[in-house]
């Protein structure tokens, strides 16, 4: 990010809801890597619903540091939004699904 002022910058709390969505979840990543924002006022969290395929081994491969929380609610998104909302520490949460994407590189400044 060039000539930013990050102290003029909130906090963002980017949370993805996950269950089985090893084939899609590195596409959001990326955009969310691709941010023009500095990455230290980023937070992203995944809250997961026990999956089973290789969703949490992406997770934690991934060149963003995710907190990711497996929800004691797994066959329901709406209360893992919840559970994602309870870890969020920034002053904008963003919520989005696991096979969606921002759609530019300056999403999350706009």
């Amino acid at each position: 990010m060039k000539n930013k002022k990050i102290k003029n910058l909130p906090t963002v709390s980017i949370i993805i809801i996950t269950w089985n969505v090893e084939r899609t979840i590195s596409s959001v990543l990326e955009t969310i890597i691709a941010q023009d924002y500095p990455r230290k006022l980023i937070e992203v969290i995944a809250v997961d619903g026990n999956s089973t395929d290789k969703t949490v081994e992406i997770l934690r491969r991934s060149k963003l540091e995710i907190n990711i929380v497996q929800s004691e609610y797994p066959k329901d998104p709406e209360a893992c939004r919840g559970v994602g909302l309870r870890h969020a520490k920034g002053e904008i949460i963003c919520f989005i699904d696991s096979d969606n994407y921002l759609p530019d590189k300056n999403w999350l400044e706009k």
